[in-house]
């Protein structure tokens, strides 16, 4: 234990000595001052800094737990929730705001009365928690001021809206986690403590409240529920860029794409990853998809912060329903983006089929979401959890809150490939993204035409299918059987059923390279195979009677045509039965 404990603070004090040599600034806690890492994401840091910042996190939080009572530790975790609560409040009551040109701090009785609060006690209550957790700062006793990490909470900053959903759908739903696991039906959390799904709530919040309040209070609901509503696309643009949006930008080759190619951003909402990502790579052009009132908002957020795309006509607008819409056809990259977490594996498979009908043979499909790596694997430096433990625990965290408010998940690497296989999409590579990874996706061959895959359909892999290719050109072969030519041919001529034989089994070897898991040869040496075992078969059948296979007779010839056929082939052995009798 003392040798884990030594290794725990050698790589701690390594990674910040890493640190201070990159010359990255850190600022104390009690600043408002902001360091380009406060305003911008993490793909803005080199990666030695971002490996630096990660073993810090990794090993001070395995530190603790290890040093601690476990116990203790276990109480300090089932508490989290307060601090949650209390970030609730102060979200919503703006109090970030209402301290943001207070360097010297606010006493919590006047902080109370412009917040609208009547117990200042609780207000004051609720600030020191947090004060405690490093969120804001207590100058004075009761007198509270702005910090590093409360200044985030402003409400211009998406940051605030996103800590916001988490804190009130999301804390609310996960009360009835253990419900939903446990009793009969599995409804979603989310569900069982509002009545309502997830996206239907915002639309009618104001109902949800009815059984339980007074009527008056109807209107004031129904304002709660469009103010959560509108708040959603702002908390999804913060949680991008906490967890690193702008390495879509960096990390995928889009240099070494051709001028003007169009990427097609499914579900992509205002537009403001694909924007980024156009200012990085400007020859790119964007195909915004989404429903048609968001378009519609999407169209002004382009005119006012990227006009020039605009006037250029670089942004297309095209309203669809990724349920029930095929894509925008004639892209040469399709784009989702956290998108497919919000759904259960039915609806995210229907998502997929949709966009792999407008895909060509030469377009791909980028997946761009979370990609959950068992804490088992991975390539953190022992005595780390090999996945990175605590500084890596938000993509977890992240699936319970699918699970909570949408009944969805985050996925796997191996999760996503089945997925992407039964959509006959084919896996390329993954590139790690920050928080995120770019699951990099290309049409299946002969997609189109729906081939059965050979996860599903054994018959059509190696060696099966080149077996029965084999047995579907034998059995059409011709023969040198004077009693058979009337149906075969005779002497190499082929007959009309003869030709059909060998085309099936010309598709059937080709069919085999829509699957995903086919080597690209795998048809080539088939048909390789399939003409060496006619050629024998042909050569032995001179000198040793095999019996034809009589298949279906497409094509007899006349009477006419089976006499001269017997009269040209006069000079053949007679015909012997198996049995040896004339």
């Amino acid at each position: 234990m003392d040798t884990q404990l030594l290794n725990l603070t050698s790589l701690i004090t390594s990674a910040v000595q890493s640190l201070i040599s990159t010359g990255h600034p850190i600022l104390s806690l009690n600043s408002v001052d902001s360091t380009p890492f406060d305003s911008s994401g993490p793909e803005s840091l080199s990666p030695e800094v971002i490996q630096a910042i990660t073993t810090i996190e990794a090993a001070c939080a395995q530190l603790v737990y290890t040093v601690s009572n476990p116990g203790s530790t276990l109480l300090t975790k089932a508490l989290a929730h307060n601090e949650s609560a209390c970030l609730a409040v102060v979200t919503n009551a703006k109090i970030a705001d209402l301290l943001a040109n207070e360097p010297e701090g606010i006493p919590v009785g006047d902080l109370a009365g412009r917040a609208g609060f009547e117990d200042a006690d609780k207000l004051g209550r609720i600030m020191r928690l947090l004060a405690t957790r490093h969120v804001f700062r207590e100058v004075a006793p009761g007198v509270f001021a702005n910090n590093r990490l409360s200044k985030k909470l402003v409400s211009s900053d998406p940051t605030s809206d996103i800590v916001s959903l988490l804190t009130n759908e999301s804390l609310l739903a996960s009360a009835y986690l253990h419900e939903s696991v446990t009793q009969e039906g599995q409804e979603i959390p989310f569900k069982r403590a509002t009545g309502h799904a997830f996206f239907d709530y915002y639309k009618t919040v104001g109902s949800t409240f009815v059984d339980h309040y007074e009527d008056i209070n109807l209107i004031a609901n129904q304002d709660k529920g469009k103010k959560q509503g509108e708040r959603f696309p702002r908390a999804m643009i913060g949680w991008g860029d906490i967890t690193g949006k702008g390495f879509l930008q960096k990390v995928y080759p889009w240099s070494s794409l051709p001028s003007d190619v169009k990427v097609c951003d499914i579900g992509g909402g205002n537009g403001h990853v694909t924007m980024g990502l156009m200012r990085a790579h400007p020859h790119l052009k964007v195909v915004l998809q989404d429903q048609p009132q968001v378009i519609e908002q999407a169209k002004v957020f382009w005119q006012q912060h990227h006009p020039d795309a605009v006037h250029t006509e670089r942004i297309a607008y095209v309203p669809f329903d990724f349920f029930k819409d095929p894509a925008a056809p004639g892209c040469d990259v399709y784009y989702i983006r956290s998108i497919l977490r919000d759904w259960p594996d039915a609806e995210s498979l229907l998502i997929l089929q949709n966009v792999r009908k407008s895909m060509s043979p030469s377009s791909r499909l980028i997946i761009h979401d979370t990609v959950l790596r068992p804490s088992t694997t991975g390539s953190a430096p022992p005595p780390l959890l090999p996945n990175w433990g605590a500084a890596k625990a938000r993509t977890y965290e992240l699936d319970m809150t699918m699970m909570n408010l949408l009944g969805a998940k985050a996925r796997t690497l191996d999760e996503f490939k089945t997925l992407c296989d039964k959509a006959n999409l084919r896996f390329e590579r993954i590139y790690e993204a920050g928080e995120t990874d770019l699951v990099d996706t290309a049409l299946v061959a002969c997609a189109s035409q729906s081939l059965p895959s050979t996860s599903t359909i054994p018959i059509v892999m190696p060696p099966f299918a080149f077996i029965a290719s084999a047995i579907l050109s034998l059995s059409t072969w011709p023969s040198d059987n004077i009693e058979d030519c009337q149906y075969y041919g005779c002497n190499g001529q082929l007959s009309g059923v003869h030709v059909p034989g060998i085309l099936l089994a010309f598709v059937w070897c080709m069919s085999i390279s829509s699957t995903s898991d086919a080597h690209p040869l795998t048809p080539l040496l088939t048909v390789v195979l399939l003409v060496a075992v006619l050629l024998s078969w042909r050569y032995f059948s001179k000198t040793i009677h095999v019996p034809p296979i009589k298949p279906f007779i497409w094509e007899r010839p006349s009477d006419l045509e089976s006499e001269a056929l017997h009269e040209k082939n006069l000079k053949l052995p007679a015909f012997h039965s198996p049995s040896g009798s004339d």
